[in-house]
């Protein structure tokens, strides 16, 4: 047995700041061309934990590289005072849980494409377009203050679209592609923006002095849930708001980063148990006439949390990580907010909750899933070294639950997105990919945009 000790990967937290102003900065920032590392040979297939006590779970492929220690960002800026900061359990830093070892391995498996190449920050919270071919996220890569970037899912270039000294994160791309939704605290608190999803001047859709987070769009794009506690209280609530008329807003439940199912009506989330445990379950509520209806808890495990739920394209199914022993995880790390488990799963159920499969087993902590075209689940691992995104097929999961999956007419390059081969340049051949791939270096203006090309 392989002794694995508690990591602390920089995403899994948000650091809550207190900004000097609360405008977008102008500063125009260009992208930078980065080569892929090659993904190492997968270790020696080992014994699965199954948080949901089976015998073994159903793998999809997925290819694992060892987990190393993950740079950490101190989220500290001159002119800046630390606050509170949130982890993936919705708590402070003086949230008081005791750290250990974790003495389990985990069986490895095949087939996973790396999205984004950071070797100095992180890479976090990832977002697809509708049609597949971007991918939104946050990155300290930069700056230890996070950023919203945006790449071609099959390229190396990357466009920076915020540029303000604050935390900016969690991006949620709009049903039709054109927007993006997002959290910063620029003014103080983090509260809910908008802004093109090409870039320019973000507007802000909530103004309340609790904590907002984790914004997702109604299939209409007319609405936005998102999560936030009030002031002198820890317990977070699921709320909405017209986007075209922000001071409409209305409670909905209680709960915790919240996402819209695609077409309908349904919203899923993680809830804890009410007895001050992180062991987390995934619910949903329907959402009808502005009311939540119908609370159901979908899956749910007596020895792991269930967390950052995802719909896929059509609905049918829900993306979520599983962290095994959930209490055992410090609160309280080096640098104020971080806690990361050292080991995390990705899982599929369906909506009902009838079925569920993996998609991956290994010693890397593989989180905050989001399903996009092509049978593909992007995803934040540690797998590599740093937080980066990766993507990985859902085909076998789906036919392991009894599905057959459709092949997508989702593109990315004009090739289907369940066809696509990986490309991996060495650093040297990175400006020669960039060229020969199509991607162009575009600059973000302030009030202005720059367009997808």
């Amino acid at each position: 047995m392989t002794s694995l000790t508690v990591r602390v990967p920089a995403f899994l937290a948000i650091p809550v700041l207190v900004a000097l102003s609360g405008c977008a900065s102008s500063s125009a920032t260009k992208p930078v061309a980065q080569a892929p590392a090659p993904v190492e040979a997968a270790p020696t297939p080992r014994r699965v934990i199954n948080p949901f006590g089976e015998r073994s779970a159903v793998q999809a492929s997925a290819a694992q590289t060892g987990g190393a220690e993950a740079s950490v960002a101190d989220g500290t800026r001159a002119g800046f005072s630390s606050s509170p900061s949130y982890n993936i359990f919705g708590e402070t830093p003086s949230t008081n849980h005791a750290a250990i070892e974790q003495r389990e391995t985990f069986e490895s498996t095949e087939n996973v494409l790396r999205v984004s190449n950071s070797d100095v920050g992180s890479d976090f919270d990832p977002s697809v377009s509708p049609d597949g071919q971007w991918v939104f996220f946050a990155s300290t890569r930069h700056r230890p203050t996070s950023d919203i970037y945006m790449k071609r899912v099959d390229g190396t270039a990357i466009t920076q679209l915020t540029s303000d000294a604050a935390q900016d994160v969690m991006p949620s791309v709009s049903p039709d592609g054109k927007r993006i939704a997002f959290a910063s605290n620029r003014a103080g608190s983090y509260d809910i923006y908008v802004m093109s999803a090409s870039g320019g001047q973000a507007i802000q859709v909530t103004s309340d002095p609790g904590q907002e987070l984790r914004p997702t769009w109604s299939p209409d794009g007319k609405t936005l849930a998102f999560c936030r506690t009030a002031e002198g209280n820890d317990r977070w609530e699921i709320w909405v708001t017209d986007v075209n008329r922000p001071g409409n807003t209305r409670f909905l439940t209680y709960g915790l980063f919240p996402t819209w199912q695609p077409g309908g009506h349904t919203i899923a989330f993680q809830r804890s148990r009410e007895r001050g445990d992180r062991y987390f379950s995934i619910w949903t509520v329907d959402y009808i006439n502005g009311e939540a209806v119908n609370p159901t808890e979908v899956i749910s495990s007596a020895v792991a949390a269930c967390i950052n739920p995802s719909w896929s394209p059509d609905g049918g199914f829900i993306a979520f990580s599983t962290v095994v022993s959930p209490d055992s995880l410090a609160a309280n790390t080096p640098a104020p907010g971080r806690v990361s488990p050292t080991q995390a799963d990705l899982w599929i159920v369906k909506a009902d909750g009838s079925a569920r499969a993996s998609l991956t087993a290994g010693p890397a902590a593989n989180l905050s899933p989001a399903w996009g075209p092509g049978n593909r689940v992007f995803f934040v691992s540690n797998r590599a070294g740093n937080d980066n995104l990766w993507s990985i097929g859902s085909e076998q999961a789906l036919v392991a639950m009894g599905e057959v999956p459709e092949r997508s007419t989702a593109t990315a390059r004009g090739k289907p997105m369940m066809q696509q081969k990986e490309m991996r340049p060495a650093p040297e051949a990175a400006a020669e990919h960039e060229q020969a791939s199509g991607e162009t270096v575009t600059e973000v203006q302030g009030g202005g945009e720059a367009e997808p090309h």
